[in-house]
């Protein structure tokens, strides 16, 4: 949902910058009711454009505020949604008819009417990034009436009752959240459209959207259900004999509960004989047990017509009952999502999801639920298609920052380099870390210490579950002479180990005997480094300091490395340096 508010608020933003020009700016006294209806009255009988600012505060009025003007737009322009707060108790807190060019935005509107009213009346022009709510107990009333090809964008709306209703003239739904018993109703002929939008049903028997006249299309949206008992994603039931055509492209419902009733999709065509026609396309429709079903066809009245149910594309959970539609069914999918976090309602997919690039059909104009661009290649096989579902998995490479938090040392003395990985997918990110082409470990921290004077390249690379990958480079540089007071580098000439050391009880140290040998070119100081196999690849498991003598040198070594630690048994390998001078060799650590 972070991602739906972050796209609403910037279309708020850009649409306060976009001024009309030449309009007249009308402000409003803070917190006075009556000065704000007053500037409605000023903008509805002027033939131009004209702005009304309301600043932050709360405007309270019994009989609500409107403004019916069609012929004479007009743009009501809030402080924010949590600070511009209009309110009533009887009549509709808002209603607002100012063409298709008017537009209110930046506002929270709020009713506590017991009546049928909605607090917002949208019966033309556009509401943009607004709060609109109602928690009055008329199970008939909603928070917002959109008609007459009106629109709702980015707004968050809550009621007791009915969320939004779409009247007659049709209107749209986009980029929001909806939090209601029944989110989106439709009884009008329409067409209406919701688009971008969460619907959280709020109580048992609930709906995310209900159909009962006209038609509805709906588009990149999801249905919460979670564990509510009866409660439906999408539901279709023609009231009055009018036909109802309800198509659904891109959706998401999920529900968690075990022999409740729930229903991703209802087909219910009723007893007055109304034609019901269902369409879904490349789309999911998942519970976390197996007796919700994903899809219910309910049998018509005698002698009426089954309702028709064409599905493409659907990733659905077992239970299925179709059988009393017309129904077709074209490549279905029965496996886990894999979504993000469908307990907190964050249906984006992951990396391993048989839902990426499944879709069947070209995908709606316009992003995803979240905002986020449609029809990208996530599976990485060089082809572009749909994901199912309400969101698209972008595979966008991790993002991070390399910094040296120590990037220059005395030689014997350890540097620090420092790394802060993100995934705009929320994939598992691995950190690796190379110094002068050499494994020098791993997470978010490295330490090195050079042996002797010299600069030495230093990578990362940051790479997600998903494969995609991103890479930083740093130098580290040592000056001076090395710890053995020598500024001649020591060279590592050769290193040895033998095929198998078994664990035991020796302290690591440099001897004439050991199954750890090198050569080195004079006295000095050198690292010796462990590195054990971790699913296919060396991972660093440690290091131990030691200072050699010109010519052959060998290490005591059991399976011990500094301050007593273990290292696993299994394949190792040793590698023996001095700056960027060094040899390795493998062997096999074994247990007694």
């Amino acid at each position: 949902m972070r991602a739906i508010r972050l796209a609403a608020g910037l279309a708020f933003a850009a649409a306060v910058a976009a001024e009309p020009a030449g309009a007249a700016v009308l402000p409003v006294a803070a917190g006075s009711a009556a000065d704000l209806q007053a500037r409605l009255d000023q903008a509805a009988a002027s033939p131009e454009a004209d702005v009304i600012d309301v600043p932050a505060g709360l405007y309270w009025s019994p009989d609500g505020f409107s403004y019916a003007a069609p012929a004479s737009p007009v743009t009501v322009r809030g402080a924010g949604a949590g600070q511009t707060v209009l309110s009533s108790s009887a009549a509709p807190a808002l209603a607002f008819d100012a063409g298709p060019s008017g537009e209110i935005q930046g506002l929270a509107v709020s009713s506590s009417s017991a009546s049928a009213q909605p607090a917002l009346q949208l019966d033309s022009g556009r509401g943009l990034a607004l709060r609109v709510s109602r928690s009055g107990s008329e199970p008939g009333g909603s928070a917002a009436l959109v008609r007459g090809g009106s629109e709702l964008s980015g707004s968050t709306v809550t009621s007791s009752a009915r969320g939004i209703e779409i009247g007659p003239g049709g209107g749209t739904v986009s980029a929001g959240t909806v939090t209601a018993a029944v989110g989106v109703h439709q009884d009008a002929a329409g067409p209406g459209k919701v688009v971008r939008t969460m619907l959280i049903p709020s109580r048992a028997g609930a709906a995310g959207v209900l159909l009962q006249s006209g038609t509805l299309s709906v588009q990149n949206t999801s249905v919460a259900l979670n564990a509510l008992p009866d409660a439906v994603g999408f539901s279709a039931a023609p009231a009055g004999g009018e036909p109802v055509r309800l198509e659904l492209s891109h959706v998401t419902t999920f529900g968690m509960m075990t022999g409740n009733g729930q229903a991703g999709v209802l087909a219910d065509p009723g007893q007055d004989g109304a034609a019901l026609a269902v369409t879904i396309t490349d789309s999911i429709l998942w519970s976390t047990n197996p007796s919700p079903a994903p899809v219910l066809c309910r049998a018509p009245a005698a002698g009426g017509p089954a309702a028709q149910l064409e599905m493409r594309g659907v990733l659905r959970a077992p239970g299925a009952e179709t059988g009393a539609c017309a129904a077709s069914d074209q490549a279905p999918l029965a496996q886990d999502p894999r979504f993000l976090g469908p307990a907190s309602r964050d249906f984006r997919l992951t990396f391993r999801s048989p839902a990426i690039d499944r879709g069947l059909l070209p995908a709606p104009e316009g992003p995803d639920e979240s905002g986020r661009p449609r029809t990208r290649d996530g599976d990485g096989d060089g082809r572009a298609f749909p994901d199912l579902g309400a969101y698209e998995y972008q595979r966008d490479p991790p993002a991070f920052t390399l910094a040296p938090v120590s990037a220059s040392a005395a030689p014997g003395q350890p540097a620090w380099f420092s790394a802060q990985a993100s995934d705009a997918d929320f994939d598992p990110v691995d950190l690796t870390w190379t110094v002068g082409g050499q494994a020098a470990g791993s997470g978010p921290v490295m330490e090195w210490t050079p042996d002797g004077p010299g600069s030495w390249p230093v990578r990362a690379v940051a790479e997600d579950a998903s494969g995609e990958s991103v890479a930083a480079e740093a130098t580290l540089t040592a000056a001076g002479p090395g710890p053995g007071g020598s500024a001649a580098p020591v060279r590592v000439l050769s290193a040895a180990a033998d095929r198998r050391i078994r664990i035991g009880r020796a302290r690591p140290a440099v001897s004439a005997r050991g199954p750890i040998r090198w050569v080195q070119s004079s006295a000095g100081r050198v690292t010796v480094s462990f590195q054990r196999r971790l699913k296919g690849r060396w991972v660093p498991a440690g290091r131990l300091p030691a200072s050699g003598k010109a010519g052959r040198n060998a290490l005591r070594f059991a399976g011990r490395l500094a301050a007593g630690r273990a290292l696993p048994a299994g394949p190792c390998q040793v590698t023996v340096a001095s700056g960027a001078s060094r040899a390795s060799a493998r062997f096999t650590l074994a247990a007694l």
